[in-house]
């Protein structure tokens, strides 16, 4: 093989494997958290892009379905997903399409008392806007404090995959 060839298979090695390792899961809590009342999705409100999973924590006996758009207490027809679980139990469902998802518990009066919520996936999120209300530009927040725990990464953000690395370690030590 010549070494001509090598910055372009490796382009596409890097395109490949980082387009299949660039989703990210994202936890909702169905039937609240310790510091939330029993009837909440936690969040109740997630943008995420397409092909990104939402795994439904299960806190309770409840479900986690789509609700339809005009009425999002009542189910989708056709539905994407339809989820019923106990606590301790966790469900997938990845979003291959963009649109907006309405959820909601099935349960009788849990949806009426608050139990729902949206999922808006490819869309932009007015909260995750790069500008200031003020319109003076990016904001910026301050790095959580060391030995928290809390990740570096803004919102959104995606971490480098080991297939980014070792696709340039590859192009490094072939080139050298």
């Amino acid at each position: 093989m010549q070494l001509t060839h090598i910055p372009l298979i490796s382009a596409i090695l890097g395109v490949a494997m980082t387009g299949s390792t660039m989703a990210a899961t994202h936890t909702i809590d169905v039937g609240g958290t310790s510091s939330s009342p029993a009837l909440t999705f936690v969040p109740s409100n997630v943008n995420i892009a397409v092909g990104d999973t939402v795994m439904f924590a299960f806190n309770g006996d409840h479900t986690a379905s789509q609700g339809s758009s005009g009425d999002p207490c009542s189910p989708a027809s056709p539905s994407e997903f339809d989820f019923s679980g106990n606590a301790g139990q966790n469900f997938n469902h990845t979003f291959n399409t963009a649109g907006s998802f309405n959820m909601y518990c099935k349960i009788p009066g849990h949806c009426d008392a608050g139990m729902k919520g949206v999922i808006l996936v490819g869309q932009a999120s007015s909260s995750s806007s790069s500008s200031s209300s003020s319109g003076t530009g990016p904001t910026m927040s301050p790095p959580p404090p060391y030995g928290s725990g809390a990740s570096f990464l803004t919102p959104g953000a995606k971490p480098i995959t080991l297939g980014c690395l070792l696709t340039g370690a590859a192009m490094f030590a072939i080139a050298g």
